[in-house]
């Protein structure tokens, strides 16, 4: 056996975006919001179940959906 990574894979996460200077992603040719202080911070997005997902890191340095 060997040690879990401590961080989850990076395709599990999703499609990997940088957020715009509008504070948008886009993803499946729709444009998401997030919140402030992640312009030009790279999320995550994928769907789950059948909502969109946004993932980033915190400033904590977690991975949190935002």
């Amino acid at each position: 056996m060997h040690v879990l990574p401590l961080e989850p894979l990076a395709l599990t996460l999703g499609e990997e975006q940088v957020v715009g200077s509008d504070r948008t992603v886009s993803f499946n040719s729709v444009r998401y919001s997030t919140p402030p202080g992640y312009t030009g911070a790279r999320v995550w997005c994928r769907v789950v179940g059948e909502e969109p997902s946004i993932t980033a890191r915190t400033s904590s340095g977690d991975l949190s959906e935002i």
